[in-house]
């Protein structure tokens, strides 16, 4: 669908405006990329928004997030802002690092606090697009909380990849929240012209979807460090630091079983990858040894932690992976 008269209007008046070369080029690009047509932006509006917030001057970058932040603090127009975090989607997964650390990541939180309640009831189109509006957002800001606590984008650790085991149980349910949201967002029923990456809404599922399965992975490459500390765990840790362990370990694998059970009809582009989830054995032993040391007398328990001293057996070994096959297309 063509720009409509408005969008024409306010890409001129933007040129009128604007201070410089540089930010004029950036002030049309983001109207045009939010203009009230149905379709997802275009990817040469999309592509120079991403090349400022990685080549441009911070003045730049701090022009690109006002922007940003003005239409999802203002706008009421359910297209004009579900083309906004589909620009914030593209700019933090593909964007500089400067933007997101320097710049976006400092003070994001206020981005999305009016979302969770955003409403454009005009018509049934804008009803179902402003839900999935809401679940996009919430998804959205749990990926910043995620990765502005553990980096994990361009320039930044893996995730899940080089923590410390303390460090794994503050970061594996920041990632189970983000792939929960994500999930909920990725196979939403509350479709608007399709599941195609033609569409806005199949454009912005495909962009959360390969989130979800990073995170996803991230999580299998953790869960053995995870299990490994808690089968050699000392004095310095409490039963009740050992019973989270175990919560985060089944919560893990309830989420890598849901994503690992979704209809390839659902994934897309994503689908053709099969994910093993961890086995449910592990969580037993994980039970049985909290349970072996909850027996014990008081005093024997202090002296032991959650290791018995006496019992020399090796912890399950856990052989995590994610298998690539073809997808029905044969690639």
């Amino acid at each position: 669908m063509a720009r409509t008269l408005g969008d024409r209007l306010q890409a001129g008046l933007k040129r009128l405006a604007a201070k410089g070369p540089g930010q004029r080029t950036l002030d049309v690009a983001f109207v045009k990329a939010t203009s009230h047509d149905d379709g997802p932006p275009k990817e040469k509006h999309l592509r120079a928004l991403v090349e400022a917030s990685k080549h441009g001057t911070s003045e730049m970058q701090s022009h690109l997030a006002g922007l940003i932040e003005s239409c999802l603090l203002k706008s009421a127009d359910c297209v004009v802002v579900a083309k906004t975090l589909v620009i914030l989607h593209k700019v933090l997964r593909e964007g500089g690092t400067s933007f997101r650390q320097d710049v976006f990541y400092k003070s994001f939180s206020h981005f999305f606090d009016r979302l969770g309640n955003f409403k454009d009831d005009r018509s049934r189109h804008s009803w179902q697009l402003s839900t999935f509006i809401r679940a996009h957002s919430a998804f959205l800001n749990q990926r910043c909380v995620l990765n502005s606590s553990y980096p994990c984008e361009e320039g930044g650790s893996r995730l899940g990849a080089d923590l410390c085991p303390a460090g794994l149980v503050t970061e594996l349910p920041l990632m189970q929240k983000a792939v929960d949201l994500g999930l909920q967002v990725g196979t939403s029923n509350d479709i608007v012209g399709g599941r195609s990456p033609r569409t806005l809404q199949g454009y912005a599922q495909n962009l959360v979807l390969a989130d979800v399965l990073a995170i996803v992975l991230g999580m299998m490459r953790a869960l053995p460090t995870l299990v490994e500390s808690f089968f050699a765990t000392t004095t310095k840790t409490s039963l009740t630091e050992a019973k989270e362990m175990v919560l985060i370990y089944q919560e893990s694998r309830d989420l890598i079983e849901r994503m690992s059970n979704l209809d390839e009809s659902r994934l897309g582009q994503w689908g053709g990858l099969e994910l093993k989830v961890p086995p449910q054995s592990v969580k037993e032993s994980m039970v049985l040894e909290i349970e072996k040391i909850e027996r014990l007398p008081p005093r024997e328990r202090s002296a032991s932690g959650l290791t018995d001293a006496s019992d020399s057996s090796s912890p399950p070994r856990l052989d995590f992976e994610a298998k690539s096959f073809p997808s029905k297309d044969g690639k």
